[in-house]
């Protein structure tokens, strides 16, 4: 194998820790009104978004 496509392979395996280092915020009110945040990595912010969108339509049917 070749320098290019090794330094490649080496380069993407090195930038997945620097990925988990960005980070997201979830913000949750509860009832009470307290506002607890959690912090995700940026990697699995579609499946936190997905998440919260199926609370909300609950929240929104519930209401209905």
């Amino acid at each position: 194998m070749s320098e290019g496509p090794r330094a490649i392979i080496i380069f993407l395996i090195g930038i997945l820790p620097l990925l988990n280092c960005y980070t997201s915020r979830l913000k949750i009110t509860n009832s009470a009104g307290e506002s607890p945040t959690i912090e995700i990595s940026i990697l699995e912010k579609a499946i936190v978004q997905s998440f919260a969108n199926k609370v909300n339509d609950a929240i929104v049917e519930e209401t209905a």
